[in-house]
């Protein structure tokens, strides 16, 4: 990104302690000597409504987040990252690219990502190490309850809605199992989840129903998302991946991706959610993740440079 700011004529200052991992060298930034004399001030890992108090004042604010499909990619917004993006409030441009494009894309990219169980974290998930005995089941994907995804970006108890969810699903469906996958992060530390937070959500959330089937530890969505009839999520960028596998997704937490989902907006509109054979549109959502990955996103320094240029 270094690279690409200065294609554009810009001289990149870095905070003192702000490292790059590629051993670029770019000078400190010092108030005294720049002050406010500042174009662009680039943020990672949080929004707008932050950036307020004793902050370098610069004509304009961007966020920078790494994101899925796989270690690499990176989003580049003027609002913030995932759910609170400017994507979220202006509806891109994806409905255009043609099947041709977007079967390629699938059988190249998309498949490699499936194959090789991709994720943008820096390590790879454990295999579930059996199949899950479940078919057309309802998949709940879990999120991190303390996060600001689910605290910040949308906001009321996250514990509270997975839970009116889950008993609203088993109510209106007596035949079909919800399996649910909680966040292998849950304890705040990438481990099984034994005894803690993690425990006692698995425990409350078996209570609710007997067709609830709770999964804990580092596992790899990508395990549970072939044999699902469709995924329930609020607004996590596993659903980014669920697309990868042509999921019908129901969101509830205004993702950056809720142009290409069923928008459950009422508990009570899940009645009409769950027949995913009324509403999806399976095309449309693999041109959003072609869209997503190729267009929005950046991955190489090519891409990194017409972003910085679409941003500036």
């Amino acid at each position: 990104m270094v690279k690409a700011f200065n294609e554009y004529g810009f001289k990149v200052l870095r905070h003192f302690n702000f490292k790059f991992s590629d051993g670029q060298n770019t000078e400190v930034y010092d108030f005294n000597k720049y002050g406010h004399d500042i174009d662009i001030c680039i943020y990672n890992h949080t929004d707008i409504s932050l950036i307020i108090g004793d902050v370098i004042k610069s004509k304009k604010n961007l966020f920078f987040k790494p994101t899925v499909p796989e270690r690499g990619y990176t989003t580049l917004d003027e609002l913030g990252y995932g759910p609170y993006s400017s994507i979220t409030y202006d509806k891109p441009s994806f409905e255009h690219y043609t099947k041709e494009e977007v079967n390629n894309f699938y059988e190249t990219d998309v498949n490699k990502w499936i194959q090789s169980r991709s994720n943008k974290w820096f390590n790879q998930f454990k295999p579930l190490g059996t199949e899950i005995n479940e078919e057309d089941y309802y998949l709940i994907v879990g999120q991190c309850y303390g996060d600001e995804v689910v605290k910040r970006h949308d906001f009321g108890s996250y514990k509270e809605k997975v839970e009116q969810i889950i008993n609203e699903i088993s109510r209106l469906d007596k035949n079909r199992k919800i399996v649910v996958k909680l966040h292998p992060y849950i304890n705040g530390e990438n481990q099984p989840m034994v005894g803690g937070f993690g425990e006692y959500i698995r425990n409350e959330i078996e209570k609710i129903s007997s067709s609830v089937v709770v999964y804990t530890g580092n596992l790899s969505i990508h395990d549970f998302l072939p044999k699902a009839r469709c995924v329930f999520i609020s607004n996590s960028g596993a659903g980014i991946e669920a697309m990868m596998h042509n999921k019908p997704i129901v969101s509830w937490g205004n993702p950056e991706y809720h142009w290409a989902t069923y928008r459950l907006i009422h508990l009570s509109d899940i009645i009409r959610a769950i027949r995913v054979e009324d509403w999806f549109d399976s095309f449309k959502q693999q041109q959003f993740l072609y869209w997503y990955t190729k267009h929005y996103c950046f991955y190489d320094y090519e891409s990194c440079y017409r972003r910085v240029g679409e941003v500036i």
